[in-house]
């Protein structure tokens, strides 16, 4: 009934938000069965929407995914039956990647049937209705080549993708109670699975993660540089219940280090044990898991995200989906052709008026005249050039190593205002250097000296640094470094995060199998230790810690280590020391990266289970302090001169890191982002908050959270920021959220520093909120909310030394694979070349990189150039690529500006020869119409093809059209043009009403009806009207002609930005030499030296005189747009906007 039509149709509007429905087959008491009924489905941006039935009628829904569940949840799955599995495979479909690869002329069909191209194609069917055979057939081919050109791009671009599908590796699942081997295409949510160390197939490529995937017994190190360009191996852990509680929710998008995502690379893979040697950790721990051991001793998992729900398949889709757009802002498209529009309405409506007075007139041609003229607002080269523009920037980034996923946000990278930047592995080192060990007694010392003698600065303790005096006089201390971590053991070496390695080395421990370490030949004696349960470290806590058993200690054999920010671990402390926060600033103060070692004794009658079943709460309260563990970090070559070109660009640069204020401050100053003094917000504790010195002195109290902008008011955050550059850590930005103060602390802090993932993301949202421009440029998975957020997010991946031989043969690379392969497969025991293993793990994926490439430069994104962490992917070791998408984002942003004036400036121009001068019987040839294209054509490729300039100026170029510089300039210019198109026609009128001083024939107003053609060749019947005749060649029609194809070719000779921001019109040798060939070609047919060219360009003979006349007045149109668009250029120089003008006034100040 119409009724219920009604009822299904109204909720296809409703938008897609994600369901609860993640139920798997045979779940909540629902038999498995139901779930495998025909659906009603369909697919968007390769996400599959089911029609489900809700309380407000049917609507389509993404197919959810159990991500979401509790510990318990995961750990007892046992798997699926068969029935459950083909249920679920018809839920959630093969575990694929599909990307269907149509054919070629498939993808030209469906973009020659696109609106733009329509338009294009009914506006040349316009010309050849008006008898312009040559210039329609011309126009329309290369129409047709360039979308042939962009369909073969687009099939290349498939064929990539294609290469990223799962290759079908097989692995153990459990079915019906017992581990099977099949293949990962079989792979549904909810199938529990083994996972091992990925290896090399047959092929030669690296076998990745087939899915996503939650652990829930055992531990894996893997490589997630292909998502995130985290180029530090990362390991991963049983999941751990929050709070202790296995009731608690585990959310994969937060609890990565329990997640294996797809695409990433195993190192290592093992099973938990009950001895605790793998790590079983968290729920394993607990012994929840239900299946049994797997044959191939790897690391259980539950399936909970296939195909395109993954993570994998996300960065599939950007990259599928979002690559096709790379044309410039449509909306400001839009507007401008629609101010285009109003003016060709004007003239068409004078054309339209005219000859409906006239009943001689044939309606279908002036039809045709009104609509060619309201047609030719939108040149057919309009989406060419501006797809040119964005598509040369990208080219030029990629030889640079800098790969874009969404390609409209090139453009967006010249509008920023602020850059903001990760310290570590981003503005710094990666590799972290060990300095040594401030212990407790050196703390205390330290904090002596200041009682005796007071000062501004206060006593930096001792440290020690020698691995054998560690070991003698804190043996605690190494044992912390030594076994409190989360490194693991691949192929003999030690892998992870850079700072435990670091640790490591420093304190002369050595990582052994099943989770051991012991002390090297430094120590006194043979130490070792045993990790019995460990706390992964989490981001919000700022700190880890494991129970371990010990062997070469004094006093009991089970300890509690634990390591972390000093700030989170005096909240653990039983005691906190003397001098322990003056210590560790006094450190950081320095720009060393502090970590508080602690430790406490297990008691000896506590059993065994007991130990490893001991909570997070339990391990990290009643602790002593043992020292901090400092580490240098050295700041990149290439930071400080990135920084400094940004901030002489109009940039404000802005750190926004995890790392201690105190450090962050420091490092900021070395880059230069703070140059004056700095002050820090503090608190006590309790809700009061103050500005303090990096010393620690207070500035006089003040109410934080006042707002006004009143100078009177001296002590207002913003005259505060006028004094000295601002620091927030993370628990100040909470305080000034929670009073709604977020807007004022983004326009005037430069530094925040200890900011969890989820604040590192609600700094940049804020910043765009109150309409500032953002670049964020990261290196970790900690920056991915924040590079997702920006307008312009740079993920760095940590390659940029390689330089990588990119012909190598296919056999060549199967056969290094393999040997790759065994190299890193070897027994942890055989000792020997441990130090070479890493490199030998780093070059086995720049091989798979190469691999992907294909032997060649790929212009397009490939797969491993491009990362889910942000649009822009930079393979490079610093931040210097900032500054070129900078550079680049400018020059695209003023091509595609100056080619707005310059068409929208010709378009005027037509519309005004095509209407006023067409009723004085002006009308161009089919030769003269295509010359006129070629010659537009040649300086718009010239035009898109402009480099951008090696230095950035110190204004940004106008971030839209939209303004009182570029309007005044269209219609100053378009005044001048007009004036020398309208005095050029009359002079020539004169002359044909004069023939016996001109030669030229009479000049005869097409007012009257049955007038002749002036000057014509054509004979016409009495039937035929005068402007509806076919073309001949006269003065009136050549001087039209030359006029206006000069005025054209001084549009792009006058509005060629140039510098400062691109390469100056001398330097544009094609654009420079077009015009130059253009201007001497006018030359030549205007003095008329050559007639017989003259004649095969349909011009008629011009009297000597109106010839000189023609080039004064041509010379005059020329000079007075020059000095019309350098006036305007400086009465309406480029402005910052008002949002921006705080951060940038101390960014000049310090410049």
């Amino acid at each position: 009934s119409g009724a219920r039509v009604r009822r299904f149709l109204r909720p296809l509007a409703v938008s897609v938000a994600t369901p609860p429905g993640d139920a798997l087959p045979g779940e909540d008491g629902a038999p498995a069965a139901d779930w495998s009924r025909t659906q009603l489905s369909f697919e968007h941006g390769s996400v599959v929407h089911r029609m489900t039935d809700e309380n407000d009628g049917y609507t389509f829904r993404p197919v959810a995914y159990p991500d979401g569940r509790s510990a318990t949840w995961y750990v007892s799955r046992t798997g699926h039956d068969d029935v459950s599995a083909e249920a679920a495979t018809h839920k959630w479909g093969v575990n694929q990647l599909r990307v269907p690869r149509p054919g070629f002329w498939d993808i030209l069909r469906e973009q020659l049937v696109a609106p733009f191209f329509a338009f294009q194609t009914f506006c040349c069917v316009l010309w050849l209705a008006d008898e312009y055979w040559y210039y329609s057939l011309f126009t329309l081919a290369m129409l047709v080549v360039f979308e042939s050109t962009v369909a073969s791009q687009r099939l290349r671009n498939v064929d990539e993708l294609k290469a990223l599908t799962p290759n079908g590796a097989s692995l153990l699942v459990h079915r019906r109670g017992r581990w099977t081997r099949r293949s990962a295409r079989e792979l549904v949510p909810g199938d529990v699975v083994s996972v091992t160390a990925n290896g090399v197939n047959d092929a030669g490529e690296e076998e990745v993660v087939p899915a996503d995937l939650v652990l829930i017994s055992g531990d894996a190190t893997v490589t997630e540089a292909m998502l995130t360009g985290e180029s530090t191996p990362q390991r991963k852990r049983a999941m751990e219940p929050r709070g202790g509680q296995p009731g608690d929710a585990i959310d994969t998008a937060i609890d990565k280090t329990a997640t294996l995502f797809a695409g990433t690379r195993v190192l290592r893979a093992e099973h938990g044990s009950a001895s605790g040697g793998g790590g079983g950790g968290g729920a394993a721990a607990a012994g929840g898991v239900r299946v049994g051991r797997p044959p191939d001793k790897g690391c259980v998992c539950v399936v909970v995200q296939t195909g395109f729900g993954t993570a994998q398949g996300e960065l599939v889709r950007t990259i599928l989906h979002a690559g096709e757009r790379v044309t410039a802002d449509s909306w400001e498209t839009g507007a401008f052709i629609a101010v285009l529009l109003a003016f060709a309405s004007v003239a068409s409506t004078k054309v339209l008026l005219h000859g409906l007075a006239d009943p001689t007139r044939s309606r279908y041609k002036l039809f045709l005249n009104c609509v060619t003229i309201l047609t030719s607002v939108i040149p057919p080269e309009l989406p060419m050039e501006l797809s040119i523009a964005v598509n040369t920037s990208l080219i030029a980034l990629a030889k640079k190593r800098v790969f874009c996923t969404e390609p409209f946000r090139v453009v967006d990278a010249g509008r920023c205002d602020v850059c903001c930047f990760d310290k570590t592995g981003t503005l710094t080192e990666d590799e972290l250097r060990y300095e040594g060990v401030a212990t407790a007694s050196d703390v205390a010392f330290a904090a002596g000296l200041d009682d005796i003698n007071p000062n501004p600065k206060p006593a930096c303790p001792v440290l020690t640094t020698c691995p054998g005096d560690l070991s003698r006089d804190a043996p605690e201390a190494a044992l912390a470094l030594g076994s409190c971590h989360s490194l693991a053991l691949v192929g003999g070496a030690a892998a992870g995060d850079p700072m435990e390695r670091a640790g490591l080395a420093g304190c002369d421990w050595t990582l052994l199998p099943q989770d051991r370490s012991a002390s090297g030949a430094s120590s006194v004696a043979r130490r070792t230790a045993r990790v019995m349960t460990r706390h992964a470290f989490r981001s919000e806590l700022r700190r880890m810690s494991a129970v371990v058993a010990v062997e070469g200690f004094e006093g009991r054999k089970r300890r509690v280590v634990a390591k972390g920010a000093p700030e989170t671990m005096e909240a653990t402390l039983r005691k906190l020391p003397a001098g322990y926060r003056r210590a560790h600033r006094a450190l950081a103060r320095r720009g060393y990266r502090v970590i508080a070692l602690c430790a406490k004794d297990v008691p000896d009658d506590k059993d065994v289970s007991a130990v490893r079943s001991m909570t997070r709460k339990e391990c990290e309260s009643g602790l002593d302090f043992i020292g901090f563990a400092v580490f240098a970090c050295r700041v990149k070559l290439t930071s400080a001169p990135a920084v400094g070109v940004l901030a002489q660009s109009s940039h404000a640069s802005v750190m926004i890191t995890g790392d201690a204020p105190l450090t962050a401050c420091h490092v900021a100053a070395e880059v230069g982002i703070t140059a004056r003094p700095t002050l820090l917000l503090e608190s006590d504790g309790d809700n009061d908050w103050w500005w303090a010195t990096l010393e620690g002195k207070k500035v006089e109290p003040l109410p934080l959270f006042i707002t006004t902008y009143d100078t009177l008011r001296s002590y207002s955050l913003a005259s505060l920021a006028r004094e000295y550059d601002l620091a927030v850590c993370g628990e100040g930005l909470d305080a000034m959220t929670r009073r709604d103060r977020l807007v004022d602390c983004v326009k005037h802090v430069r530094v925040y520093a200890r900011t969890a993932p989820e604040q590192k993301t609600r700094i940049v949202r804020a910043m765009r909120d109150v309409g500032l421009r953002v670049m964020m440029c990261g290196d970790g998975t900690n920056d991915v909310g924040a590079l997702r957020a920006a307008h312009v997010g740079v993920a760095l991946l940590h390659d940029g030394a390689r330089v990588g031989n990119r012909d190598r043969r296919g056999s060549s690379r199967s056969a290094d694979g393999r040997e790759s392969n065994e190299k890193l497969n070897e027994t942890e025991t055989n000792g020997g070349g441990n130090g070479d293993v890493i490199a030998e793990l780093t070059r086995r994926m720049e091989a798979a990189d190469d691999r992907s490439a294909g032997g060649r430069l790929a212009l397009t994104v490939r797969p491993g150039d491009a990362s889910l962490a942000a649009p822009f992917t930079a393979r490079s070791g610093g931040v210097a690529p900032c500054v070129d998408l900078v550079r680049q984002g400018r020059a695209a942003l003023v091509a595609s500006q100056q080619m707005f004036k310059i068409l929208g400036l010709n378009c005027l121009c037509t519309a005004y020869v095509m209407s006023v001068q067409f009723l004085d019987g002006v009308k161009f040839g089919d030769t003269q119409m295509m010359i006129g294209g070629l010659i537009t054509a040649g300086m718009f490729l010239a035009l898109s093809r402009a480099a951008p300039s090696q230095r950035l100026a110190p204004s940004k170029p106008r971030s839209t059209i939209f303004t009182a510089y570029f309007f005044a300039s269209v219609i100053c210019q378009f005044a001048a043009h007009l004036f020398s198109l309208w005095y050029t026609l009359e002079v020539a009128k004169a002359y044909v009403a004069a023939p016996e001083e001109s030669g030229a024939a009479p000049y005869v107003a097409f007012d009257a009806i049955d007038a002749d053609v002036g000057g014509g060749n054509v004979e016409e019947t009495p039937s035929t009207h005068p402007l509806e005749s076919l073309f001949a060649p006269n003065l009136l029609n050549t001087v039209s002609f030359l006029v206006n194809t000069f005025t054209q070719t001084a549009t792009v000779a006058v509005n060629y930005a140039g510098a400062p921001h691109c390469l100056t019109l001398r330097e544009n040798a094609p654009l420079f030499y077009s015009i130059l060939g253009t201007y001497a070609a006018l030359g030549v047919l205007t003095s008329q030296i050559f007639p017989e060219l003259n004649e095969s360009v349909e011009l008629y003979v011009m009297p000597a005189e109106l010839a000189s006349k023609l080039c004064l007045v041509m010379t005059c149109d020329l000079a007075a747009c020059w000095v019309i668009e350098r006036t305007l250029d400086r009465v309406f120089p480029p402005t910052t906007s008002r949002r921006a003008a705080a951060l940038l006034e101390k960014t000049d100040s310090n410049t």
